[in-house]
C-alpha cells in the first residue's frame, strides 16, 4: 500500500536540507496502475498557487530514494482549535463555503484547468459573485487541507489545519530504553544518520565556519523534524522525540573519529591556508618537464621600483607590473613583460607572445646585443600553467587555438610555482639595490623619506634592467635545489639554464612548435563581439569599416537581416584596428571609419573616457544645465509675450482675411528694410569712400572705373576702410 495519501504532505529539501517547497495531496486517481496525482504547493501562505499533476509513482520512487522528499505533518496554531474563536466567525465562514461547496466536490474537473474555468463561470453566474473572489476561495481551501475551517477570517496568518498530534511522543513501538525515559537516550547511529552528520559538518561547520554546537542544532532544527506548524506566519519546525534525536556528544564523537588531521585543518582554516602553512612540501613542477618546452610556467608581480615618465621626468609614474615566463625543465626564462596597468590578461599574453619571439631581434630594439646562445628560447610550449585570474575561463581560449593548454594551478601551492616565484623576489630585490625610489618597507612610518619622490628610472630602463637579470640568471649556475638528470651528468653540461635547454632540445623530445608572428599576435588578441550596422561595425562607441566589407555588402541593409553580430579581436592599447575573426579562420583588418579616425592612436580606454565626456559632465553640471533651461526659457517666453502683446494692440476687427492678403508685397517691403539696417556696406561708408577717391583725384572729374572689375572695386573699398578705421591688414 502506498504511504501516500490524500492530505499527506511533501516536502522538498536542497542538499543542505533547505525547504524548497512543501505540498499537500488534494486527490489521487483510483486507477490500479498508472495512477496520478494532485498536489498544491503550501510553502508560502501568502501566494497560493493552483494545484498542479504529478504521477503517484513517481513521488513514490523520490520517497523510496530518501534524499529531497520526506513526509512531514503540518500542525495548526492552537486557537483555531478554539470554540470560541470558531463560533465568532462561523457566519462569515459559512458564506465562503456555500460559495464554493457545489464545485469543490466535482473532483477531478475542479483540478482541471479547461473544466475548472466552466464550473466558476456557473458559480459567477448563479451567485453573483466575482470570479477573482471565487478562485482565491477555492486555493484557501485546497491549501488549509479540503476543510470548512480553512475559510475562517486571518486564517492565513496563524497556520495551517491539519491532524492533531502529540509530537513529544513517538508514534508505533517503542524501545524499551525509551519507555524508561526517552529524554535520556541518543539516536542509534546508523549509516544513514552518518550521511546526515557530513552534510551539515561539510556546509556548515567546515565551508561556513560556524561552531560546532550551532552546526548540531541546525541540523536539529532542519532534518530531525516531525512536520512543522505555523505560528503567526511563521514556520516552526516540530523537533522529533528525543530517542529520535542524536546528542552533542554523538555528533562530536563522530567528527573527531571519521575525519583526519588534515581534513579538520582543511575544513576550519580552508584549503588555501593549509596548502600554504601545514602541507607537506613534496611536490615538484618539474616532474611533468620532460624537455624544453613542454611545461611553461607564469606569473605577475608589482614591482617594488616606482618609476618616471620617460619625456617628463620630474612626474613619477607608479610601480610596473612585471611578468614572468619560464621553462620549467631548464629554469631558463622564455620572456617577460612590463606593464603599467594592474595584473590583466593583455599583461600575461604580451609576455607568452615574448616568449616565442627570437631574443636577439627583441634585444636589439632596446639597443642591446646578445648572441642567440645567451638566451635560446624560442617556440610555443605544449603547457602552460598559471594560478588563475588572467589565464583563467575564457582568456585561456586564446592560448589553446595555438596548440598550447593552459593548466590553472591551486592557490597557495608555492611549491608548485617556486621556480617563477623565487626569480621575481629576486629580480625586485636587485632593482631596489640598484635604483632610487624602491620600496625598502611596507610600513611607512613617520618621519620616513617618501620612496616615490626619489624615483629615477624609466620604463625603458626598467626593460634593459630586467633583460640584464634574464641574461645574468640564464648563464649562471642553477640553485642547489635542482635535480640533476643522471643523462645531464654523465654528458658533464656546464648546469646553467641556457646550456640545459640546449642539452634537451639535442637528447629530450622537445614540445616546442612555431607559427607566424602574426597569427600567434591574433590569437593572442582578446576576443569580443560586435555588431553590424548600417554605419559599420560597431564596437563600443566607435565604428569600423574595410574593403572587403564595402565590396560583399556587409552594411547594407539586407545583408543585415543574415547577422547582426561578428566576432572581434583587439588590442586595447590601440582602437585604430580591429580584425573581424571569420569561421574559416580568417582574420580580417577593419580601420576606423572618417568620422572617429581622430583616435586611432589612443587606447579604448582613452577614447571611452572621451566619449562618455558629455554623459559625465551632463551629470557633473546637471543643475547648472537646468538653470540654464530654465533662463532660457524664460527669456523665450517673455520674447513671445512682448510679440504678442505688440502685435495684439494693432490686430483690428477688419476680418482674418485682411492679415494675410498682399503678404508678397509685405515680404519684399520687410527685407528691403532689414537690408538697410543689416548690410555690410552703408550709405554713409560708401559716400566717403566717392568723396576720398574724388580727393585722390586732385578732386578733378569723376573716377574713372570703366577698366576695372567689380572685384577690384570690391578690394579698393575693403582696403580703403581698412586705411579709414584702423582695420588690421591681415
Amino acid at each position: 500500500m502506498s504511504k501516500i495519501l490524500v492530505d499527506t504532505i511533501l516536502e522538498w529539501l536542497d542538499e543542505n536540507d533547505e525547504t524548497l517547497s512543501i505540498g499537500r495531496v488534494l486527490w489521487i486517481s483510483p486507477e490500479p496502475t498508472d495512477r496520478d496525482i494532485v498536489i498544491i504547493d503550501i510553502t508560502d501562505v501568502k501566494d497560493i498557487a493552483f494545484p498542479y499533476w504529478a504521477k503517484l509513482h513517481e513521488i513514490e520512487e523520490e520517497l523510496e530514494e530518501g534524499g529531497y522528499l520526506r513526509i512531514i505533518d503540518f500542525l495548526p496554531d492552537p486557537k483555531l482549535m478554539d470554540e470560541t474563536f470558531i463560533n465568532k466567525h462561523v457566519a462569515r465562514r459559512d458564506v465562503k463555503w456555500n460559495t464554493i461547496r457545489e464545485i469543490v466536490l466535482i473532483e477531478p474537473d475542479i483540478y482541471i484547468p479547461e473544466k475548472r474555468g466552466s464550473l466558476i463561470k456557473k458559480v459567477c453566474t448563479e451567485k453573483n459573485k466575482n470570479k477573482k473572489v471565487v478562485y482565491e476561495l477555492l486555493r484557501e481551501f485546497w491549501f488549509h487541507g479540503k476543510v470548512i475551517n480553512g475559510l475562517l477570517p486571518d486564517y492565513k496568518k496563524s497556520g495551517a489545519p491539519g491532524r492533531e498530534r502529540n509530537y513529544l511522543s513517538k508514534p508505533g513501538p517503542r524501545s524499551k530504553n525509551a519507555n524508561k525515559d526517552p529524554r535520556l537516550v541518543g539516536l542509534v547511529i546508523t549509516e544513514k544518520v552518518k550521511k546526515v552528520f557530513r552534510k551539515y559538518i561539510n556546509h556548515y561547520f567546515r565551508k561556513k565556519n560556524l561552531d560546532f554546537k550551532s552546526v548540531w542544532e541546525i541540523m536539529l532544527d532542519k532534518h530531525f523534524i516531525s512536520g512543522y506548524f505555523r505560528e503567526n506566519g511563521v514556520k516552526v519546525p516540530i523537533p522529533l522525540p528525543p530517542e529520535q534525536r542524536p546528542t552533542l556528544r554523538q555528533f562530536g564523537y563522530f567528527y573527531n573519529k571519521e575525519y583526519s588531521y588534515r581534513e579538520k585543518q582543511t575544513g576550519r582554516k580552508g584549503k588555501r591556508k593549509y596548502q600554504k602553512d601545514h602541507r607537506h612540501m613534496d611536490g615538484d613542477e618539474r616532474q611533468r618537464a620532460w624537455g624544453p618546452g613542454a611545461v611553461y610556467q607564469t606569473d605577475s608581480t608589482p614591482s617594488d621600483l616606482y618609476i618616471v615618465h620617460s619625456l617628463n621626468r620630474e612626474q613619477v609614474i607608479g610601480k610596473p607590473i612585471l611578468y614572468l615566463v619560464v621553462d620549467i625543465f631548464s629554469s631558463l626564462i622564455a620572456g617577460f613583460y612590463c606593464w603599467l596597468k594592474a595584473a590583466s590578461y593583455m599583461g600575461a599574453a604580451m609576455a607568452f607572445e615574448q616568449a616565442t619571439t627570437n631574443k636577439v631581434d627583441f634585444c636589439r630594439e632596446f639597443g642591446i646585443t646578445i648572441s642567440e646562445e645567451e638566451w635560446p628560447s624560442q617556440g610555443l610550449p605544449k603547457i602552460l600553467t598559471a594560478d588563475g585570474g588572467e589565464l583563467s575561463g575564457y582568456n585561456a581560449e586564446n592560448m589553446v587555438s595555438l596548440g598550447t593548454s593552459v593548466e590553472i594551478l591551486p592557490a597557495y601551492r608555492p611549491e608548485l610555482k617556486g621556480i617563477v616565484e623565487q626569480l621575481m623576489r629576486k629580480m625586485n630585490a636587485e632593482a631596489k639595490r640598484c635604483f632610487p625610489g624602491g620600496v625598502l618597507k611596507q610600513v611607512k612610518e613617520r618621519g620616513d623619506k617618501d620612496h616615490r619622490l626619489e624615483a629615477v628610472a624609466s620604463l625603458e630602463a626598467y626593460y634593459k634592467f630586467i633583460i640584464q637579470c634574464i641574461r645574468e640568471h640564464n648563464n649562471s649556475i642553477v640553485s642547489d635545489e635542482f635535480v640533476v638528470d643522471p643523462q645531464m651528468y654523465q654528458a658533464g653540461i656546464k648546469l646553467t639554464p641556457a646550456e640545459i635547454w640546449k642539452w634537451g632540445v639535442k637528447n629530450r623530445t622537445s614540445s616546442l612548435h612555431d607559427k607566424p608572428k602574426d597569427l600567434i599576435r591574433m590569437n593572442l588578441l582578446p576576443r569580443d563581439t560586435a555588431s553590424i550596422t548600417q554605419a559599420g561595425i560597431k564596437y563600443g562607441k566607435l565604428r569600423y569599416t574595410c574593403k572587403r566589407g564595402d565590396d560583399e555588402g556587409w552594411f547594407e541593409e539586407k545583408s543585415l537581416d543574415q547577422s547582426k553580430t561578428v566576432n572581434i579581436s583587439f588590442d586595447p592599447r590601440i582602437c585604430g584596428g580591429i580584425y573581424v575573426r571569420r569561421r574559416n579562420g580568417e582574420f580580417i583588418f577593419c580601420h576606423l571609419t572618417r568620422k572617429y579616425e581622430k583616435y586611432k592612436h589612443l587606447s579604448f580606454d582613452e577614447v571611452k573616457k572621451i566619449l562618455d565626456m558629455p554623459v559625465d559632465q551632463k551629470k557633473e553640471f546637471k543643475e547648472e544645465q537646468h538653470l540654464l533651461k530654465t533662463k532660457s526659457r524664460a527669456i523665450k517666453n517673455h520674447i513671445q509675450a512682448e510679440e504678442s502683446a505688440k502685435t495684439n494692440v494693432m490686430i483690428t476687427d477688419s476680418g482674418k482675411k485682411k492679415r494675410i492678403n498682399n503678404m508678397s508685397e509685405a515680404n519684399q517691403d520687410e527685407r528691403n528694410n532689414w537690408a538697410k539696417e543689416h548690410s555690410w556696406i552703408s550709405a554713409d561708408i560708401a559716400e566717403v569712400f566717392i568723396e576720398s577717391s574724388d580727393e585722390m583725384e586732385g578732386g578733378n572729374a569723376q573716377k574713372d572705373y570703366s577698366n576695372k572689375t567689380d572685384q577690384d572695386t570690391m578690394y579698393e573699398f575693403i582696403d580703403f576702410t581698412r586705411k579709414k578705421w584702423g582695420g588690421s591688414n591681415g
